[in-house]
């Protein structure tokens, strides 16, 4: 607008509007309505995904306790349907469509289409109660929505992310908020994204593996002390919240299994007069797949199975349960983590906790592997 504005020879204390400038000069804003068109493109990619990351970011994106909560997506769908000037019927089509498409894509693909697309139409009925139809209709749809999603719930896969970060980023400075988003997006600065390097795509610091996010976060050992330091956090952070429910808890526990090997278990609890103990191991891992915390869960039973009894005979306990809690190392909460903590009583904010405790312990990792020494 300056280089209109100095042609035109038009001051600023001419307190001439940027509209009446454009008319003079017989041109339009361009810039809006390239950022508009490229909303609307991405609006519909947003919505045709069909992968994990969906699961991840978009898992509890549906308002299953507050109807009156405007989700990203509703925002979003709203935002553009006032800029293109598009009915609201419009809209309904094309979510419909949308359901229909991924149903078509996830049968193409050997998969049930009641796992993914019915979020879809929950929403759809959804969108649908808050932007037209009387009051009551808006409630019937409302009902309606609300037990569908709630009915299919179980068939939705096992991924359940405190995914409230991304819309407010409360614990987690701007800078890091970037970073974890483009950890989810699998788009960080890492050598084996194409166009990130000109020779190898070889970790930089190791130099024996690809150097991919996985690796940086999970197995490079350049990150080892960090990644301890992360562990330590997310293991403190269980271990409080069990302390503040009245549980006796002792954190990095020596033991020896029955074979005659040293172990460490992260926490043991149990809470007097119960005979019954609890060890608990959480981890963090890099997010690959569905099944991934139930096969963490088995790892380490596996592991520390062989020393229950020395742990029976030092807290004189007649029972030990052992429980292996996966957190995604970019913030992921599995469910199987969500019903650990429903089954000790612990509050819903731990989840939040451990999911900011995670993605800032990623992204150290991740800035000391890019720019540390």
């Amino acid at each position: 607008m300056w280089i209109w504005r100095r042609m035109e020879r038009v001051k600023w204390t001419d307190r001439i509007r940027n509209e009446a400038v454009l008319e003079r000069v017989d041109e339009e804003v361009i810039m809006l309505k390239l950022i508009a068109k490229r909303k609307r493109n991405w609006l519909g990619h947003w919505l045709r995904r069909n992968c994990l990351l969906k699961d991840a970011l978009e898992g509890m994106c549906f308002p299953f306790h507050n109807s009156n909560t405007n989700t990203p997506l509703h925002a979003i769908v709203i935002q553009t349907r006032k800029e293109a000037g598009i009915k609201p019927e419009k809209i309904e089509r094309l979510l419909f469509s949308l359901n229909q498409t991924t149903e078509t894509s996830e049968n193409r693909n050997c998969q049930s289409s009641e796992n993914r697309s019915e979020p879809i139409l929950g929403y759809r009925l959804w969108l649908n109660s808050r932007i037209s139809g009387p009051n009551r209709e808006k409630k019937r749809l409302r009902t309606g929505a609300r037990k569908n999603i709630k009915a299919k719930r179980a068939l939705i896969p096992a991924i359940y992310p405190d995914d409230k970060w991304i819309q407010n980023h409360k614990g987690l400075s701007c800078s890091e908020w970037r970073e974890a988003i483009k950890m989810n997006a699998n788009v960080s600065a890492v050598r084996s994204v194409p166009g990130r390097s000109s020779g190898s795509n070889l970790c930089r610091r190791c130099d024996r593996e690809v150097e991919t996010l996985a690796h940086v976060l999970g197995a490079c050992p350049h990150g080892e002390l960090l990644r301890n330091t992360r562990h330590h956090t997310v293991r403190s952070i269980i271990a409080t919240a069990l302390r503040n429910k009245g549980y006796s808890v002792y954190e990095e526990v020596h033991g020896i299994s029955s074979e005659g090997s040293n172990r460490r278990i992260d926490i043991i609890a149990f809470k007097p007069p119960s005979l019954e103990g609890y060890i608990i191991d959480p981890t963090v891992r890099f997010e690959s797949y569905e099944h991934q915390p139930g096969e963490v869960h088995e790892e380490k039973r596996n592991i520390y199975e062989p020393s229950i009894s020395f742990y029976k005979d030092k807290y004189h306990l007649e029972s030990i349960v052992i429980t292996g809690l996966m957190i995604g190392a970019r913030g992921t909460i599995p469910r199987f983590l969500v019903d650990f903590c429903k089954s000790f009583g612990l509050h819903k904010s731990i989840l939040r906790d451990l999911t900011i405790a995670a993605l800032k312990g990623s992204i150290a990792i991740f800035r000391h592997h890019t720019y540390g020494p």
